[in-house]
Order: structure tokens, then sequence, then C-alpha cells
């Protein structure tokens, strides 16, 4: 199965896809081949990719695993080469679910795991322990995060909680529970507190946005304000068959695509305006 898809930053044309069958595969769009190929030969038995990230000059490659022979992987290659130069196993004790480069260091990289915890790692340090800069404990497991500045980062956890943190400082700025979230659009008549916290978005100027789908068929594009409270940028409705189970906010081109669990893709225009 698929777990990434990710365009290279300097190549429209180059696209990375992530799998259980642990290979990083390189797409070239214009001619539909394989171009290369990234993988972990060193034990005989492949290890399942759950994430993986590229830097922003397209040199190098990361990804995290699942809980392999109790172990989860961080795995680093060169992508011009595709060498693997190694790894960290001492960090994460469960599937890590998410890994992101530092949109500012391309040294400065960031884990996100089932166990709860995200590590913040200089992998120009020599050895696992020297590289661990961070570590912020959130008190449940990893959904998805993003650094929305190159200090901060934002995620959600898997029991649909949003949640801010201060990377310098391993402190947590502010956390909001599902609740939270419903209760920033009631006075939409919205009474579902059983709301989906369907993808956590980032935009350029440090905004920090959550997809929020209801079981009453509306979807809502909410911001985090001033680090402390939840505002309804834009309230999504009319197509749905389902349930939404997925979601990307594009914050910085005021577009969203859904995805509802029979299958439908619709395509939103958002703007500062409800509609």
């Amino acid at each position: 199965m698929i777990t990434g898809l990710k365009f290279s930053a300097n190549d429209v044309n180059l696209l990375y896809s992530c799998s259980e069958d642990g290979t990083v595969r390189i797409w070239d769009l214009r001619q539909n081949v394989q171009v290369g190929k990234l993988e972990d030969c060193s034990t005989g038995t492949p290890k399942p990719f759950c994430s993986f990230d590229v830097n922003l000059d397209d040199t190098l490659a990361c990804c995290g695993t699942e809980l392999f022979r109790e172990d989860s992987f961080l795995l680093f290659w060169d992508l011009r080469s595709s060498k693997l130069l190694g790894g960290y196993w001492e960090s994460h004790t469960d599937d890590i679910t998410g890994v992101q480069f530092n949109p500012t260091e391309s040294n400065v990289i960031a884990s996100g795991s089932t166990d709860g915890l995200i590590n913040v790692f200089d992998i120009s340090q020599e050895t696992e322990d020297d590289a661990l800069l961070s570590t912020m404990s959130t008190d449940s497991s990893i959904d998805v995060f993003r650094w929305y500045s190159a200090s901060n980062i934002a995620c959600l956890t898997h029991i649909e909680t949003i949640q801010l943190w201060d990377v310098s400082q391993a402190r947590r700025l502010v956390a909001f529970s599902r609740e939270d979230a419903t209760s920033s659009f009631k006075r939409f008549g919205e009474t579902d507190s059983a709301a989906i916290l369907a993808s956590l978005s980032t935009s350029q100027n440090e905004a920090v946005g959550v997809v929020v789908a209801s079981r009453n068929g509306v979807t809502y594009l909410v911001t985090v304000e001033d680090n402390k409270e939840l505002v309804v940028h834009s309230a999504l409705s009319g197509v749905y068959k389902e349930q939404i189970c997925k979601a990307y906010w594009d914050m910085e081109n005021g577009v969203a695509v859904t995805c509802d669990e029979s299958g439908l893709l619709s395509y939103w225009h958002s703007n500062s305006q409800v509609h």
C-alpha cells in the first residue's frame, strides 16, 4: 500500500511515492516511468515504510518505518546516488507516522510516532544521541504533524486533538479538543460533537488550519488564531455521499480537496467568506 506521495520541490515532473513494501520510488511524469528507487536491503526483509519526506534541495530523503523487530527506524538516503546513509532506531518505540524536514534548515528533521512523541533531530551530528535536539510528548499517538514556522510544529493526534508546540523549548503552546473544534461552528447550527479532524494545513505566513468534517454533510475550514482560538474560515457543503475521510487545504491558493468514504473527490475554492 502506498503510504505517501510528494512532488519534487525543484522539478514538477518528478513524483516520489512511499510504500509498505519498503521502497520509495521516483517517477518521471513526462514519460510515465520509474527513474529511481530507494530501499534498505540490510536485513534481507524489507522494513515497511509509514512515512517519508525529501529536503528542500532534493538531495536527502528520509523514511519512517513501522515497528520492525522491536525497533522503529528513521532511514536516510542520498538522492544523488540512491545510497543508504544510515539511520536512527533508539528514539521511537512504535510506528513512525510522519517525518518532515524543517522548512528553512535542511539538516533539521522532525518525526512523529504512535508512541506519542515528536522528536527533532540535527542530522549533521555524528550520533543519534547528539542529533536529538528536542522531544515533545503529546499524551496521544500522532496522526499528522506539520512545521508552521522554523521553530514551531502543529499536530493532530489519533484522539482528535490539535496541538501547537514551541520546538526550541519543547513547550506546548495550546491544545484543542474535538469538542473545541465543533463548538467553533455552532453558529451554523452544527451540533455534531463526533466530527472528524480530517487534515492539518500550514502556510508560509505561519498560519495553521484544520479541516473538520461533520456527519451532517458540512466540512469546515478552521484556522487557529493567535494560538488561542479556532475560527471558521469557510463552510463547504452540498455534494457528499458519505462521511469525509481525507482532505487537503491549500491555504496559500485558497483551494481545498476532500474525499468521502464512497471515493468521491471534490475540489473547492475558499475565501475569507463562509459559503
